[in-house]
Order: C-alpha cells, then structure tokens, then sequence
C-alpha cells in the first residue's frame, strides 16, 4: 500500500487524520466524540492531545456549543472543534493537503469484492478531489447479491483515511444498463465530469 505523505511529513497518522477531516469539512464543528467515531479512532485523549496542538498553531479554532434542553429545561455546554478559515496559511494548507492526497486505486476494488459479486465499480467526486463534485455521488457500484452493510463498513474505512463523506449509489447490472441506456441523470452527472473507472467488467463504458 502506498504510504501517506502528509502522515509521513507530520510524523503522525492522527493529526493527518484531523486535518484533512477538519479542512475538507471547514463549515462544520466536530466534538472529540465526533471526530472519534468519525476517524475510527478508539482513543479520544489521542485526539485532544492533537486538536490542542493544532490549535496552539492557529490551524483550529473551538467553538462553545449548547445541547437541545433537557426534561427540565436547562442546556449544557460542549466544546466542538473547526479548521480556522481566517489562518494566513488556510488556503495554502488547504492546497496542500488536496495535492498529497493518495489516490483511490485498485485496493478498493479488492476490498469491495468481499461484499458481493462486483460488475463495476466507478469513483468521482470528491473521491478524486473535485472541488466541483458537490452534489454528485462519489462511487458507483453494481453487481450482485451485494451486502450494503458491508459495503458501508468500507467506505467507512476510505472516509476515515481521507476525511470526506462518501456518497454513493448501488445498482445490480441489469438496473445500471437500464439507466446507462435511457441516460439516466445520476448516471449521466457522473459519466459527464472526472471520473474512475476501477471495474467494469459489463463493458458499457
């Protein structure tokens, strides 16, 4: 497997881990517990001891972030953590990490083969770091008999280790040459902008 050059340069897979979550996803504010869950990581005291010091660099900021009340009305307060998009050096970090972000390859599909018999597997989207890509699914998958809880188990791993949702869509072969030939809008959005294909053993494309 290749080896990740930003958790190379760092010296530390947990703050790479962080700061590509924390970039990519720079509207949004995660609890030690979010990030936690989020990045598969087990051990929070890890986290906090690197979001503090990333924040003793500038690079995140924390915000104070009240609960919905509770049966008697009273709210509790809780830390969340965010990318700091005023930094000097947010857009050149942000750059940066984008440009040594590995890319999605053929361990994927060997990965995916565990969760049914693949047809085809084709990945875009922020998946290839299109800034574009909003709104639009960033893999694609048919085949048959294929176990999404499976499938989502991976796609949890790939979201971990590039901190980005993934957006998906799952087709049996016969439904995708379906849409494929009545040009169906999702597969079209797809197919029309930068795109992968890792599998395709239906030979359509």
């Amino acid at each position: 497997m290749q080896k990740d050059f930003l958790s190379e340069l760092l010296g530390d897979q947990v703050r790479a881990k962080l700061l590509r979550l924390l970039v990519s996803a720079s509207d949004t504010a995660y609890t030690v517990d979010d990030l936690r869950k989020k990045l598969q990581i087990k051990n929070g005291a890890v986290i906090q001891r690197e979001l503090t010091a990333l924040m003793k660099l500038g690079v995140v900021k924390t915000q104070e972030r009240e609960t919905a009340p509770d049966k008697n009305g009273k709210n509790t307060l809780y830390k969340a953590w965010a990318f700091d998009r005023e930094h000097p050096y947010a857009q050149a970090l942000r750059m940066f990490i984008r440009d040594t972000q590995q890319p999605i390859d053929e361990g994927v599909v060997t990965q995916l083969r565990r969760t049914g018999r693949l047809a085809l597997v084709i990945v875009s989207g922020r998946l290839l770091d299109d800034e574009d890509g909003e709104g639009r699914i960033d893999m694609l998958i048919a085949g048959e008999a294929l176990h999404e809880d499976k499938i989502q188990a991976v796609l949890r791993g790939i979201e971990a280790q590039r901190g980005c949702e993934v957006q998906y869509a799952l087709f049996s072969p016969k439904e995708f040459k379906y849409r494929f030939d009545v040009q169906d809008r999702l597969i079209r959005d797809m197919l029309d902008y930068p795109h992968h294909i890792l599998l395709d053993k239906l030979n359509l494309l």
